[in-house]
């Protein structure tokens, strides 16, 4: 099977093998997908992934080749704007069934931070959509995504990572939670820093809960918001839903006076440097922005606030390496729900590989269904002759037409159980290296 996937490499920084502040030197999907890319003629895919907390680059080449060099990569993408983040940082790189695997549990939320998030997918989605629609998708890559999306659907419905959805953004609720002494925040208003998207996340969360009021600051208050923020507002408006959306400067945060007094601000907004420190936070609750003991969560890559030399706790700082803290002790509790995941997995890629098998060779997998075929009529003959041979010639029509359609039944279901003795075991020796 691992022949099958020879062609399929993976690059790859996240936040368990990198500093998440790494990813700033990366572009996000929007931009990475607004240029033309020419692929060389031995690349037969190109997928790029970006998310708040992973970079990811999907290759498929047309021929085997024992590795892909990073500095392939870089000449790939060397008048792009991924030039800066491939050329000082390095990635992890897979292989094979090894980056197939990945890309499967990936797509199930089992390598997020949080455990089992369900956005993970739709970013999967929008990145794939947009690389298919610029050509850089094959026809073999795009069946193995579509067998990821449906392998993704079934670990949904099937395991309590489905019943149970986390995200980054329900991490963030159960922090603030928890400094407000493990009572459900009051929240009326939210004050939002940025608009990418994980500010885009946290309005849609903060909409569920019934939040809607909300100040959002940018670097350009001229700007028109993105698409996305907009969609949200009109499917409010559809519901009878009228959002009181204020937009001001980050410059207005530090020489106006307000009356906002807000419990909870989340800022996520691309910034080389800090926007905030300790000093500035105690400004904006002076000028009456913030309450004294508000939260200020930072969710920026590189970081919004400068936290250096301050107690994060004391001064209700929540940041990502908070986060991760957190999403350590929800993966520890979630343990057994990621489990049930990887027979699923397991099983959808030798699925996928045997519809390879008779794709490439259809005299193979024909072999194997004539000697179940045969196998089953030999037992079924042995009975007709042995111990059921005295029983009447109607008794044996009807045996034979059972006979049939039991063959038939067997030969439909002979992929899954032929999957089934592949796989025994494979979930136990997975879960050891997750």
């Amino acid at each position: 099977m691992e022949r099958a996937f020879q062609e399929i490499h993976l690059f790859t920084w996240n936040y368990s093998d990198h500093d998440l502040s790494c990813l700033s030197n990366f572009p996000d999907s929007r931009s990475f997908y607004t240029v033309e890319i020419k692929k060389p003629d031995h690349i037969a895919s190109i997928l790029y992934l970006s998310t708040c907390n992973r970079i990811e680059i999907y290759i498929e080449t047309k021929h085997r080749k024992q590795a892909l060099e990073l500095s392939e990569i870089i000449d790939i993408f060397k008048d792009t704007s991924l030039y800066n983040g491939l050329s000082n940082h390095v990635p992890v790189y897979k292989r094979g069934l090894d980056s197939v695997r990945h890309l499967f549990q990936v797509a199930a939320g089992l390598k997020s931070m949080a455990l089992g998030e369900t956005q993970i997918t739709g970013q999967l989605k929008r990145d794939f959509t947009k690389a298919y629609e610029l050509g850089y998708i094959s026809s073999f890559f795009n069946s193995l995504l579509q067998k990821v999306f449906e392998c993704q659907k079934k670990i949904r419905t099937q395991t309590d990572i489905g019943r149970n959805p986390v995200s980054l953004v329900s991490l963030l609720e159960k922090e603030m939670i928890s400094i407000n002494n493990n009572q459900l925040l009051n929240l009326s208003r939210v004050a939002i820093g940025g608009t990418g998207d994980m500010s885009e996340k946290v309005l849609r969360y903060f909409l569920n809960k019934k939040v809607h009021s909300f100040v959002i600051i940018r670097n350009d208050v001229a700007k028109d918001l993105p698409e996305s923020f907009k969609m949200m507002i009109e499917n409010q408006k559809a519901k009878g839903i009228e959002l009181d959306i204020d937009i001001i400067s980050w410059s207005d945060l530090w020489k106006n006076q307000f009356t906002h007094n807000f419990n909870v601000m989340v800022t996520s907004t691309h910034s080389e440097q800090p926007l905030l420190n300790i000093e500035k936070i105690q400004l904006i609750k002076d000028n009456g922005f913030l309450n004294k003991n508000a939260i200020v969560a930072d969710l920026g890559i590189p970081p919004n606030v400068d936290t250096g030399g301050i107690d994060i706790e004391k001064h209700n700082i929540i940041n990502l390496d908070r986060l991760l803290k957190q999403s350590k002790i929800n993966k520890n509790l979630r343990g057994m729900h990621y489990r049930e995941a990887l027979p699923i997995i397991e099983k959808s890629i030798h699925v996928f590989w045997m519809d390879y098998l008779y794709t490439k060779n259809p005299e193979l997998v024909n072999t194997v269904l004539k000697k179940v075929e045969k196998e089953s009529r030999d037992e079924w003959g042995n009975l007709l002759s042995g111990p059921l041979k005295n029983i009447t010639e109607k008794q044996k029509r009807i045996l034979v037409d059972y006979m049939k359609k039991q063959e038939r039944k067997a030969l439909r279901t002979h992929k899954e159980l032929f999957v089934d003795m592949l796989t025994i075991g494979e979930d136990e020796k997975l879960s050891m290296n997750l």
